[in-house]
């Protein structure tokens, strides 16, 4: 019968299903070796005759005693011929690893042998390898090394029992392969024009030793460092920023949603803080150099309104207004323009600097600035304060204007408070005397007396500083009322308290020395105002006052300096005008008796009007009212 199979044992195998019988009773030819197609890729099965030799007997013992047998032992085969009618022993090579030669001649297959043959097997050997490779990254910052370790194999026979047919089968013992020479590994890396002094010998030695082989990076560059720039640390926004107020639980105007941002003279705007750095080349494994970039120098650039200090490393304003960053220059612009109305949507509007207003000014928006503020528009139910110069284009309506800074303090506070001080100072002639031999009650009496006489004289200077306080809510007054709230307190009445204490008396003169002092240092330069028309508003400058069109109606002016109509036939109807030098105006006063009061602070002061009825002048404390 034939059969199919990859080699003759898997045949004999299935032959033994087939027969019901063990090798030794089956006969074997070869028809068609096996072998391979596509260069190995696929494998033909052989095809193999296979027959029993004679029907089995029971007497199973006597056909092996008659038969001959060959078994292996230590690569030797050892042959025992049978006896008459028995089967001869029989080897089946198809192991291609085992090459068996039968007296010189090599065989395949089934083959027959006698006690008498030469047998000779010959054993395939595969030498170990060790191999060396050796290259380098795409960017020739790494050399690797890469050592191969293939181990070889020795082949022997494995042993058979003794058998009437013995396959030929092999087995093998793995022969480790040899470790590189470090000299090998260098020169690898030296054919690659590695760097020696970049090699790192331990790292080859460990690979060396790693039984079966690997790769290692031996050799590294150094990459370059690029330097970095100079660094500036600005201390200002560029651009307008919304409140930080509203980010938190403070008390905020709604209209105090937009900040603009402006510094004052001698504010730092930017600072070199880092100079610029160098870079430091690098290096391939092959010795190449790597340039690194250097680290560029950005220079501080002072534009108008700024200036460079300590070695160009600073940027410092010369004057008020909203710093600008462009195009590398650092100034200060003293002018913000806005080109339409002021109103909710740009919010309450705080500048250092001047502003132009190319609009109006509408309801509960609050302008303050640093400079001049010119309006193009009205002033419609607003609240516009500036340092400098304010001119309204157009009408002033149930709003506060004020120009410049301490109006009424320098206009009328001081000469009150000028002359509380030197009330003071003979209330404190009189305690000084307790320095000497005056007893306390005598300088209880003394004092009580001064209380008396004076009680008048400061009870009227502080009603008449009270009722001008009225006209201003500004919190600069509240200072200035604890003073008065003081003197009241220390030295009038029968209770005051200067009579027990007379410490408090010098405590009060140097408190107020000290305010005068202070409120003289803070007097700004002249500030005038000029508008069309106003109307309930209150309007005060520390320099004149000027309207230019029809006049006022309701309205409170106050100016340091002079309060002009320009229009001979300009109206004052209602309110108070109190001006230090000159008060020029049309016709004061209405055909109805309306109340309005005008003074005139110097001894040489002037009013010129045309008066009607119910109308107050006042120059240097001496009242006429026109009947």
């Amino acid at each position: 019968m034939n059969f199919k199979a990859n080699s003759m044992r898997d045949a004999m195998l299935e032959a033994e299903k087939v027969f019901k019988c063990n090798r030794n009773q089956l006969k074997v030819f070869v028809i068609k070796s096996p072998g391979n197609k596509l260069c190995g890729i696929i494998k033909t099965p052989g095809v193999y005759y296979i027959e029993p030799i004679k029907k089995l007997n029971n007497d199973s013992s006597e056909s092996k005693d008659k038969n001959g047998y060959v078994e292996i032992v230590s690569g030797k085969v050892i042959v025992t011929d049978p006896g008459e009618e028995g089967k001869y022993a029989t080897i089946i090579v198809d192991d291609p690893k085992i090459d068996v030669l039968v007296n010189g001649k090599k065989v395949y297959g089934a083959t027959i042998l006698t006690s008498n043959d030469r047998v000779e097997i010959k054993s395939l050997a595969v030498e170990p390898v060790t191999k060396v490779n050796a290259f380098l990254s795409k960017d020739k910052m790494q050399a690797i090394l890469e050592i191969i370790k293939i181990p070889g194999k020795e082949y022997y026979v494995k042993d058979a029992k003794r058998s009437n047919v013995v396959f030929i089968c092999s087995d093998f013992k793995e022969i480790q392969p040899s470790p590189p020479a470090l000299d090998e590994c260098l020169m690898k890396l030296k054919e690659l024009n590695v760097d020696m002094n970049l090699v790192k010998i331990e790292k080859i030695e460990e690979l060396i030793n790693v039984p079966n082989g690997g790769s290692a990076v031996v050799a590294e560059g150094k990459y370059p460092i690029n330097g970095s720039n100079s660094k500036i640390k600005f201390f200002f926004r560029n651009t307008n920023y919304r409140n930080p107020d509203f980010d938190t639980e403070k008390k905020v105007n709604l209209l105090d949603h937009t900040i603009i941002p402006t510094v004052n003279v001698g504010e730092v705007l930017a600072i070199k803080t880092i100079p610029a750095i160098p870079g430091k080349d690098g290096v391939t494994v092959t010795g190449e150099v790597i340039k690194a970039r250097n680290g560029k120098d950005i220079p501080l650039r002072a534009g108008n309104g700024a200036v460079l200090l300590d070695n160009d490393t600073k940027v410092v304003a010369t004057s008020n207004g909203r710093p600008m960053y462009k195009k590398g220059v650092i100034s200060v612009i003293p002018t913000i323009v806005i080109p339409h109305d002021v109103d909710i949507s740009t919010g309450n509007l705080h500048f250092e600097g001047d502003i132009v207003i190319r609009g109006n000014i509408a309801e509960n928006i609050k302008v303050s600035a640093g400079g001049d503020i010119t309006v193009f528009g009205h002033v419609y139910h607003a609240n516009v304060c500036a340092k400098g110069n304010i001119r309204v284009h157009g009408n002033i309506i149930n709003s506060r204007v004020s120009a410049g800074s301490n109006i009424l303090n320098s206009m009328y506070y001081m000469p009150k408070l000028a002359q509380l001080l030197d009330i003071v100072k003979e209330f404190k002639a009189v305690a000084d005397l307790g320095k000497t031999s005056l007893e306390h009650e005598d300088i209880r009496r003394r004092l009580l007396k001064v209380v008396i006489s004076k009680k008048n004289i400061i009870d009227n200077l502080i009603k008449e500083a009270e009722n001008m306080m009225s006209l201003s809510n500004d919190e600069e007054m509240e200072e200035l009322a604890a003073v008065f709230e003081d003197v009241k307190r220390i030295l009038t009445g029968i209770n005051a308290q200067c009579l027990e204490n007379t410490g408090l008396i010098s405590m009060l003169y140097e408190k107020i020395k000290s305010h005068i002092s202070e409120a003289e240092e803070l007097y700004g330069n002249r500030a005038d105002i000029i508008f069309e028309n106003a109307q309930n508003s209150f309007i005060k400058a520390n320099g004149s006052i000027v309207i230019t069109e029809r006049g006022c109606y309701q309205t409170n002016l106050l100016a340091n300096a002079a309060i002009l109509f320009r229009k001979p036939s300009s109206v004052v109807r209602g309110g108070t005008l109190v001006a230090r030098n000159y008060i020029k105006m049309g016709f004061v006063g209405t055909p109805t008796g309306a109340l309005t009061y005008c003074k005139v602070l110097d001894k040489k002061g002037k009013i010129d009007a045309a008066h009607y009825s119910n109308t107050v002048l006042s120059i240097n404390n001496k009242v006429t009212v026109i009947k």
